[in-house]
């Protein structure tokens, strides 16, 4: 899980924080996702990351719950829910993202 702690310099009019930081957090989800179920693998990249957003997040702090849902030779591949951390059952985005895993991890 990753967390993004509120900051008005990453919003928008409104306390709503941007895309672009809420696709950061859920990249960096998957990352500690694949980490955590892999070790560390050097050179794992961002191969595809699509995000679909349900609803503003908020003047408060986000959290991303990254579920890595294969992780092949080549390919990871996880789904990440998104949602403000004063309530866990609302999804403010939902991500899907792949990672391609370097051979013999070079």
């Amino acid at each position: 899980m990753a967390r993004f702690a509120y900051d008005e310099r990453w919003t928008r009019p409104y306390e709503v924080i941007n895309g672009g930081t809420l696709m950061a957090l859920a990249d960096v989800a998957v990352y500690l996702a694949i980490f955590g179920k892999l070790g560390i693998v050097p050179l794992a990249v961002t191969n595809e990351l699509k995000m679909n957003f349900l609803r503003p997040a908020m003047g408060g702090d986000v959290l991303a719950r990254a579920e890595l849902l294969k992780a092949g030779r080549r390919i990871a591949y996880a789904s990440v829910d998104v949602f403000m951390d004063a309530n866990p059952d609302r999804l403010v985005a939902h991500a899907t993202a792949s990672y391609v895993l370097p051979e013999d991890g070079t």
